[in-house]
């Protein structure tokens, strides 16, 4: 397990660097901050003397070995529109997007495994239509719109909750809604087609031959083996939740690591775009390398050193 757990973190730290290499490249490409910090009268001289006060003179190499020793030394530079530490930022912002991605995946993963594993026992009843009508609304309704819609409905029209803001929990009523919505009606989706697979083996009919009980055989046989991919989908979902944090922060003006990124790229403020991009891929990567983690939990038979080799 140990040389597992070394293997996975040597791959998660591969990965955040091709991240932050892949961002520092693709920042300097789009676009100049300097010329947004510079004012209609100002001189190119002007331009030139904040191109060299932010180090952007630099060629791009130099620019590169210089943000590497910075990022290696804890030092994630100062940002550009706040005029302050970007790692004082992070540590104000990612409480918010954290609290709201984990009451989001506390409400959507029990309650989708749930209406997953009953739309499949209760294959093609009018429960498993409502289920899939249910899915594919969560699935097709963008996130901005679906946010906008309950601000209009439940803040402007009812005055039941309040359409902004951040502290109170009725304030996280309607941007968990939305944010759980999405990766519950994925993860539905899956539980019930996994289930619907294991529910044909053969093992499921042997389990009932032998006079188990109907709920036995559903959540000892079905579920417990259905779980692996489901297990799977999940990893990825969380990564793209939080990713999908962007536009529910910035829609319920939210002060989040989402809402933040948004600032940052609209100004061109690279460090704090590459700081929270960087966040953003270790939480993506630390995810993926819990899931693999809970697959022997759910089925022993997968060793770590099985999938080491596997991978």
């Amino acid at each position: 397990m140990v040389k597992y757990l070394i293997k996975r973190l040597l791959q998660t730290a591969l990965v955040l660097f091709l991240v932050m290499t892949l961002v520092f490249v693709i920042l300097r490409v789009v676009g100049d901050p300097a010329k947004m910090m510079v004012t209609p009268e100002s001189t190119y001289e002007d331009l030139e003397n904040i191109r060299r006060m932010l180090g952007l003179d630099q060629p791009i190499w130099k620019q590169y070995i210089q943000y590497l020793s910075d990022i290696f030394r804890g030092d994630f530079g100062n940002s550009y529109y706040f005029d302050r530490p970007v790692i004082e930022l992070l540590q104000e912002r990612l409480p918010a997007t954290l609290k709201l991605g984990f009451i989001s995946m506390l409400v959507s993963i029990p309650l989708a495994v749930l209406f997953g594993v009953l739309s499949a026992v209760k294959r093609n009843s009018p429960l498993d239509n409502a289920v899939t009508a249910l899915v594919v609304t969560g699935r097709s309704v963008p996130a901005f719109w679906f946010g906008l819609l309950m601000i209009l409905v439940f803040s402007v029209k009812l005055q039941w909750l309040p359409a902004s803001g951040y502290g109170e929990a009725k304030q996280l009523v309607m941007p968990v809604i939305v944010m759980a919505s999405g990766m519950g009606a994925s993860v539905t989706r899956l539980t019930r087609s996994s289930m619907l697979d294991v529910m044909r083996q053969d093992y499921m009919t042997t389990a009932r031959s032998k006079g188990a009980d109907e709920p036995s055989v559903i959540m000892k046989h079905g579920l417990h083996n259905a779980l692996l991919s489901v297990v799977t989908f999940v990893a990825l979902q969380i990564g793209y939740m939080f990713a999908g944090s962007v536009v529910v922060e910035s829609v319920f003006a939210l002060p989040g690591i989402g809402r933040l990124i948004v600032t940052a790229i609209k100004d061109y403020d690279f460090p704090l775009i590459q700081a929270s991009t960087l966040v953003f891929a270790l939480i993506f990567s630390l995810t993926n390398c819990v899931a693999d983690i809970c697959y022997t939990l759910i089925d022993p038979r997968i060793s770590y050193k099985s999938k080491g080799g596997a991978g």
